[in-house]
């Protein structure tokens, strides 16, 4: 779902799917999906609660 596309359960062509989202929120919305892509590599490791909450304030979560 990350990348817009659903993993289709038997075999054929990816069909993208439509993410509605309001224009304004495109770089909160990137920045989040982009730091959450990364989780659990080496060099980035895991997300901390703080960076978790900074995030969702950043999306416009209270």
């Amino acid at each position: 779902m990350r990348r817009g596309f659903v993993e289709a359960a038997v075999e054929g062509p990816i069909q993208p799917i439509d993410v509605e989202f309001e224009a304004a929120w495109e770089d909160a919305i990137s920045a989040a999906i982009s730091r959450l892509d990364e989780i659990g590599d080496v060099i980035d490791g895991e997300i901390t609660t703080g960076e978790a909450l900074d995030l969702l304030q950043l999306l416009g979560q209270p």
